[in-house]
């Protein structure tokens, strides 16, 4: 159902963008964020749902990250052949 609910709230905050309500957009991708971080719960990362949780999670926060009116910087942490999640 959470993962249902962020599609919904994601949608939403594409079209607030369009629109250019900043305020909104921002408030709907860390409500999005939310949603998809907590459907990650109760799966195990090998089950397919984990993963595509996890990766709109992060997206979503992704999208409201220039919006914070801060700085805020995402980084990747090499480890072995690839980067830590």
């Amino acid at each position: 159902m959470m993962y249902e609910w962020g599609n919904k709230m994601e949608k939403f905050g594409d079209d607030c963008l369009k629109k250019g309500h900043k305020i909104s957009v921002h408030d709907n991708y860390i409500k999005t964020w939310n949603y998809f971080s907590n459907s990650e719960y109760g799966s195990l990362p090998s089950e397919p749902r984990f993963q595509k949780n996890w990766e709109k999670s992060v997206e979503c926060m992704h999208k409201a990250a220039p919006l914070q009116g801060g700085v805020l910087e995402v980084i990747k942490i090499s480890f072995e052949d690839g980067y830590l999640p």
